[in-house]
């Protein structure tokens, strides 16, 4: 078994656009640590995190970690859990000013 330790992901989705921030690879699982969310405006904005089965898939109501969350202009906030992925499956993000940005921490392991 092998264990990759690192930033798995960075993005910065279009304005109220439900963006893929991370795909886990074939016959691999994934362990996120935490994933930050950092507003670069200096207006509130609000998230949403979704750990979806199949990258491709949109969001449901059951995906949702994190749903129609505040977080206030220029500050960040850290969501730490440790969730398991399955292969090819992902994490999926929102914002709805476009003003956030996510960085997701955590291991792969094959």
């Amino acid at each position: 078994m092998t264990t990759n330790y690192k930033l798995l992901a960075q993005t910065s989705p279009t304005a109220n656009t439900e963006t893929l921030n991370y795909a886990v690879p074939a016959s691999t699982s994934t362990v996120v640590r935490s994933i930050n969310i950092t507003n670069t405006s200096s207006s509130a904005d609000t998230y949403y995190i979704a750990i979806v089965p199949t990258s491709s898939s949109a969001a449901t109501n059951t995906n949702y970690i994190s749903y129609n969350n505040t977080i206030e202009g220029n500050s960040t906030i850290s969501n730490d859990a440790g969730y398991t992925i399955q292969a090819l499956g992902g994490i999926r993000v929102k914002s709805t000013n476009g003003t956030c940005t996510f960085s997701t921490f955590g291991a792969e392991i094959s």
